[in-house]
């Protein structure tokens, strides 16, 4: 294959890597294996100028190469080139439409202004490979239809506010990493057949998380993912939960859905009191760990359904005799270390089946 003169495999220590004024056949990102665009060649790629001063990703006028960017094409927004916009003024790229692309984006102000990307109306950016936010800049999605589709790597060190949206990971290869740095998703969807997504810290989804392709992995780190929408697994997607948590936290009188369950720590709370959170389970759910339904300020009710659950760590409810809505399958305690099924509230079940070489203690009243 072509020759590589440059080849990244892991992060700095802050920021990028930039090589400046470069010169000669193997300069530029055609000549470099770095999958997750932590190298910078200033002058190559595309960089935003502003120069239609109509704040438009589709304009060509606004771009160095005065060409709309493709697949192709490594997109910086940052002030590099400061003829039409000074290096201290913030600035706005607005994708309102379907249809922007590219190779990979890099968002860094460099020093200079805060640089805001917004996606609105149908808005849709496509990344073959990884999408960079650094500090002091702000990505803003506010749209149902607004989409940004990742096929490497995701890092955020800035800001990133999704009132509405999507994010899809939908890369086909390889291991590539989530790095939310603190600001939640609206919807997350991993979407990739035969790629990996892993996480490097904990992660909020402030309405539904779907796999459908490829894996989610929380990593030996085993972060803990909030969602407070809907959970779905499904397809050739996967879950690899490790010893982590996932908690259901949607607040109020409202419903989640879970569908192919497959956990370590489950936790399903409800912060609005006086109101009932319920969590309803859509097939058949593993819990490898433990299973929590704690106090809080409303009630929760877990419902099993008409299928059948496998429970291998504690089971403790703390909030309402009600938190567990028995339905009509089976609940199997099967853990090979000791198991304690108890909390402050009674818990009925169904049917109840004790397996495995670990101790089960009740530690309350329950009925089966």
């Amino acid at each position: 294959g072509a020759t590589k003169n440059v080849k990244c495999t892991s992060a700095p220590i802050a920021g990028t890597i930039i090589f400046k004024n470069a010169t000669g056949a193997l300069q530029g990102a055609a000549n470099e294996n770095d999958a997750a665009a932590y190298i910078n060649w200033p002058n190559t790629g595309a960089f935003w100028t502003g120069g239609a001063g109509d704040q438009n990703w589709f304009t060509p006028a606004n771009w160095s190469t005065n060409a709309v960017p493709d697949t192709t094409t490594i997109v910086y927004l940052n002030h590099s080139i400061t003829t039409y916009t000074p290096a201290a003024t913030p600035y706005t790229v607005n994708i309102a439409s379907a249809g922007a692309v590219a190779k990979s984006v890099i968002i860094d102000k460099q020093g200079g202004g805060a640089i805001t990307l917004n996606l609105s109306g149908t808005g849709v950016l496509s990344v073959k490979n990884a999408f960079n936010n650094y500090t002091g800049n702000t990505v803003t999605m506010a749209a149902a239809a607004d989409t940004i589709n990742v096929g490497g790597a995701w890092s955020n060190s800035g800001t990133f506010t999704a009132t509405n949206g999507t994010v899809k990971f939908n890369g086909t290869s390889g291991t590539n990493t989530i790095s939310s740095g603190g600001s939640a998703f609206y919807n997350l969807q991993v979407s990739g057949a035969g790629a990996t997504y892993v996480l490097a810290a904990a992660i909020t989804v402030n309405n539904n998380l779907i796999i459908t392709d490829g894996t989610l992995d929380v990593t030996t780190g085993n972060y803990a993912i909030d969602v407070k929408g809907n959970w779905s697994v499904s397809g050739s997607g996967s879950f690899n939960p490790r010893i982590g948590t996932v908690t259901f936290s949607k607040a109020g009188a409202a419903t989640q859905t879970i569908t192919g369950g497959y956990f370590y720590n489950f936790t399903a709370s409800n912060a609005t009191g006086s109101t009932n959170g319920v969590k309803q389970l859509l097939s058949s759910a593993t819990f490898l760990g433990s299973v929590n339904l704690p106090i809080g300020g409303g009630t929760v009710e877990l419902q099993a359904g008409s299928f059948d659950h496998y429970i291998s760590g504690n089971f403790t409810n703390s909030n309402a005799t009600t938190a567990f809505n028995k339905g009509t399958g089976t609940i199997y305690f099967n853990g090979t270390a000791a198991q304690t099924i108890g909390g402050s509230f009674i818990t009925t079940f169904n049917n109840g089946t004790i397996s495995g070489a670990g101790k089960k203690t009740i530690a309350f009243n329950a009925s089966i």
